[in-house]
Parts: C-alpha cells; sequence; structure tokens
C-alpha cells in the first residue's frame, strides 16, 4: 500500500515523495527522540460523530476589494464586515423619524469614503459568486444613544432607534443590489466599549427586529446572537443563554459568540479554552442543542501582561506577536478547539491591517507596512485548506486534554481528515486508531523552517511524528 509524504525543502516550498512506507532516514533521530514529549494515542469511531462544519471565516471590511482574491486562496466560506460606515462616528447622529433615517443613511453612507458603496457592490458580487456568507455588525453604537455612566448604558427605547437604523441601511443596501446573509444587531453587547444592552432588553430586541424585519420585506435576513465577548468569562455567557425567553431563541437563525476569553482571563493553556466550552455546551444543551454555533471573532494575543517578549497586537509596535511564527501556530490550535467544541463556522479576527490603524491584528499587514502575509495568514490557509467542509466532526473516546496538542478528525462520504498541532517546544508523536480501514493516505505539515521528512505509518495504529511549533494533517479515503 503506497503512502505518501511531503517535504518542505525550504520555507514555502514544498518536495513530493512517492514510497511504500517510511524509511529509517526518515524516523526521528536519537537526538529529537531525547527531546520528544510524551507519545498520544486517540481512538476515534464514526458513531461519535458530531455537528457539522460548515466552513472557516475571517473579519474584513467591505471596502478592502484589494483583498478579496485572498478569499479565494483562504477558501473562506463566512466573512464578516460593519454595515457602511461606523455610524458612531459620524457628526451627527442617526435621526429618530423613518423618513429622515433613509435620507441620512442615503447621505452617510460614503462618509469619508467617496467609494465605499461601489466597493461594497463589488464585493458582495464576489461573495455571491464563491459562495461566501455574509454576516453585517455595527461595530459601536451612535454616541447620543448611550446614557453617561459606567456601563455605556442604552438610553431608554434606543433600541427602537437601533431597529430603525438596520431597516434603513439594509433597505439601502438592497435598492444597490447588495443582500447579506446574517446580522449581529449589536457586537458585544454585555460589556461598556461599544454600548451595554442589558440583557433583558437585548432579548427583547432581537423577538423586536425580527418582527419589524418581517413586516418591511426583509425576511431573508437571518439574525445571529447574542454575540458576546466571551464564551464563560465570569459566567456571563451562560447567564444570558439561561435568562434567554423561547421567543427570542426562535428569532436567532444560530447562536453567535466570540471567543477572548483566554486573551481577557491572561491564561495561555490550550485547556482553558476547553473548559471555557465546557459550561457554556451545557446552558446550550438545556436549551437547544441541535442550534448551530458561529463564532464570529476569535484570535488570539498571548496575554496582556505576564509575557513579555513581543509586543500585542493592539500596540502600535512595528513588530509584534502576531508577526511570529508561533503566533500561527497557536492561532490554528484555537481553530481546532472551537470546532471541536461546537462552532459550525468560525470567523477569524480579522483579515487586514487598515491603513493609519497601526495595530496588528492582520492577516495581511497595511499596505504602509508592506502589505504582506504574516505567518499566521499562511497557517490559516494551511487549515482552510486541509478541512473539509460539510462534513462531520468525530470525537475521541477520551477527550483531548493535552496542554501543547489539538487534534481535530472530520469526515465526510468515505473521506476522512485528521489535522494535529503542536504548539510544544518538543516532538510530539500521535497515533490515532480508527475503526475504518484507509485505502489511501496522504500527509502534509507547515512549519516555519523544513528539515525532515514528515511520514504517517501504518500498522494497528497511525501516527505522525509532530515537529514542535507545527501543524499535520493526514487525509485518508
Amino acid at each position: 500500500m503506497q503512502n505518501y509524504w511531503l517535504r518542505f525543502c525550504s520555507r514555502g516550498a514544498i518536495c513530493l515523495f512517492l514510497g511504500w512506507g517510511c524509511s529509517p532516514e526518515n524516523a526521528v533521530s536519537e537526538t529529537e527522540a531525547r527531546k520528544q514529549g510524551p507519545s498520544l494515542t486517540l481512538d476515534y469511531s464514526p458513531a461519535r460523530s458530531g455537528h457539522i462544519f460548515r466552513g472557516m471565516g475571517v473579519a474584513l471590511y467591505g471596502q478592502e476589494t484589494q483583498h478579496l482574491s485572498r478569499l479565494h486562496d483562504l477558501e473562506v466560506r463566512y466573512v464578516r464586515l460593519e454595515a457602511g460606515p461606523s455610524w458612531a462616528s459620524l457628526p451627527h447622529s442617526p435621526p429618530a423619524q423613518p423618513g429622515q433615517l433613509a435620507r441620512y443613511v442615503r447621505n452617510n453612507f460614503n462618509y469619508n469614503d467617496p467609494d465605499r458603496l461601489l466597493r461594497f457592490q463589488e464585493s458582495f458580487a464576489y461573495f455571491q459568486e464563491h459562495n461566501i456568507k455574509s454576516v453585517l455588525v455595527f461595530y459601536q453604537q451612535p454616541y447620543l444613544w448611550l446614557q453617561n455612566d459606567y456601563m455605556n448604558t442604552f438610553r431608554p427605547g434606543a433600541e427602537v432607534n437601533l431597529i430603525r437604523l438596520w431597516v434603513a441601511v439594509l433597505k439601502y443596501l438592497q435598492k444597490h443590489g447588495i443582500r447579506p446573509d446574517y446580522v449581529e444587531l449589536a457586537n458585544e453587547p454585555e460589556g461598556n466599549w461599544n454600548g451595554h444592552i442589558p440583557r433583558h432588553r437585548y432579548h427583547e430586541l432581537v423577538v423586536q427586529a425580527r418582527k419589524q424585519f418581517d413586516r418591511v420585506g426583509l425576511s431573508h435576513i437571518q439574525i445571529l446572537g447574542p454575540g458576546l465577548s466571551t464564551l464563560n468569562l465570569e459566567g456571563r455567557t451562560p447567564l444570558w443563554m439561561d435568562s434567554m425567553p423561547v421567543e427570542t431563541e426562535q428569532s436567532l437563525s444560530a447562536f453567535s459568540f466570540h471567543a477572548w476569553d483566554d486573551v481577557l482571563a491572561e491564561d495561555r493553556t490550550l485547556n482553558f479554552m476547553r473548559n471555557a466550552w465546557d459550561s457554556l455546551k451545557q446552558t446550550l444543551g438545556r436549551r437547544n442543542a441541535q442550534k448551530e454555533i458561529i463564532l464570529t471573532e476569535y484570535g488570539w494575543e498571548l496575554t496582556r501582561k505576564g509575557y513579555n517578549d513581543y509586543h500585542s497586537p493592539r500596540s502600535r509596535a512595528l513588530f509584534s506577536v502576531s508577526d511570529t511564527h508561533q503566533y500561527g501556530i497557536r492561532y490554528a490550535a484555537n481553530s481546532l478547539i472551537h470546532i471541536n467544541q461546537g462552532a459550525s463556522a468560525i470567523v477569524a479576527w480579522r483579515l487586514s491591517d487598515l491603513n493609519a490603524d497601526y495595530s496588528s491584528w492582520g492577516m495581511v499587514r497595511s499596505r504602509d507596512r508592506g502589505g504582506t502575509p504574516r505567518p499566521f495568514y499562511h497557517a490559516f490557509r494551511f487549515l482552510s485548506n486541509q478541512a473539509l467542509q460539510g462534513s462531520r466532526v468525530v470525537m475521541p473516546a477520551s477527550p483531548l486534554r493535552d496542554d501543547t496538542l489539538e487534534a481535530l478528525l472530520l469526515c465526510r462520504d468515505g473521506r476522512c481528515v485528521w489535522i494535529a498541532v503542536n504548539t510544544g517546544m518538543d516532538w510530539r508523536r500521535v497515533a490515532i486508531e480508527v475503526t475504518t480501514q484507509p485505502v489511501l493516505y496522504s500527509v502534509i505539515r507547515f512549519r516555519e523552517e523544513g528539515i525532515r521528512d514528515f511520514c504517517v505509518r501504518k500498522g494497528s495504529e497511525l501516527y505522525i511524528d509532530l515537529p514542535p511549533a507545527s501543524i499535520g494533517a493526514l487525509q485518508w479515503w
């Protein structure tokens, strides 16, 4: 039976070899074996198949048409973007009267960018052509809608204004041939940074928005929510979900969450993020375990404190942790955790930096920094190119609780792909046991610098040796 393995001959270059198995020269050397961490065996069975994985996505800006081709390169299936300009940044707040509001949106959609509408049209035409689902959001609520308190709480009646603004924007876009798939009515409404909407008011906001969308011919627009900043930090998200009325849940097409738990809690371990999902999954199991979850924001920052080797991506530094290979590897590990734990789609923050925005969150640097991809662009592309969209997530017999390894198995129509990420500084051997007999294998790895062939071996089990800070993908069918 033939095996395939790939060697990274140099950074970014791949050489293909075909053979009948792993030769001795491909084995881990004695020096490396002494550095090798504990081996791990994962037992999979199709009977433990779970939710469907729909695909990966990125946050972007609708006017970033120069990056549209990168969506194809990344095999993106979801995008999330702001619905026009930042409506909070305009000199005048939106008027309350619906007639005036339509004129306000028409006159201000191109605020500070005379070509914004044209670029939105180009972007959405591309999304439609390539079957990419779009999510619109208002990141910041208009300031005059907020009270002057610590939480920047919505003023009484501001929910009505928000729904009217959404209707006016969606109608304006529809008039110009732009039809988004989803909206998130508010961005992280539990916090005080974008405008705080108390949970009982948010729940009613969703119900009323759904009714109003249906009344004015926007029934095709699906609502995601609640879009909170974390999965379980301080127990806020389970509290929001436990108190959600049935009518609110029914008004949501899917649940949406963000996953900044490890950043805000300053915890760098993989298990911390896995544990963040545990309480949320218990809560969702009590509500509606069948409703899909779309993770509309996630990323990684190392931590805000206690890790001084690199600057944070939020800093103005010319070189930050997001410019390192290790950042890309950890980004990949978090991606697999979120898919394993229940996300049907994951939307990474974010595709690119903006000119004059000196943070470094983007997979692609801004033009004034060269416009080149960062390492985590390549890590994300590796995952999205390998992952089987529309496949079932298969869980191992025992949950993975390793602090430096994460692995994901996806199967569809007799074909499976298994992806593993080693975030540690030691070689790791990972064995997998499957009930189906593979017919053909292919294997590939993503690593900063390739120095060794990367093999898969067959006996009673399949196993691969993962170098430090690397990703391996094994496919069989």
